[in-house]
């Protein structure tokens, strides 16, 4: 092998067992068929955000449940910000861009009919 191939051959090694030792043992067998870095990067991308279409999906449902996002009957104070702070990391999670003046919108008219 020559220098640069060396060193591309240990990179590739350093990362993918640095992703294997951050797997939790429970799911480590999973991921035991991938030997390139990349691949298991997918395949944990994949597991964990789902594929395009599940990701439209979700982006969608989290856009409506952005949109209708409101107090329901019997709520606490912490509840609406427990399930508004869910919902805000969620949308961040999967890159959905939300200006600020809208979140802070959504929730001051979740707040307002009793507080």
């Amino acid at each position: 092998m020559e220098e640069d191939e060396k060193k591309m051959y240990e990179a590739e090694s350093k990362a993918l067992a640095a992703i294997t030792m951050a797997l939790p043992q429970e799911i480590l067998h999973t991921f035991k068929k991938y030997k390139i870095m990349r691949d298991m990067w997918d395949a944990l991308e994949n597991r964990y955000k789902g594929n395009i279409a599940i990701r439209n999906s979700k982006t969608k449902l989290l856009k409506t449940q952005f949109s209708f996002f409101k107090y329901m009957k019997n709520e606490t104070l912490d509840d609406i910000i427990t399930c508004y702070c869910h919902l805000m990391t969620e949308l961040d999670n999967l890159d959905i861009k939300v200006e600020e003046t809208e979140k802070v919108e959504i929730l001051l008219d979740a707040l307002s009919p009793k507080w």
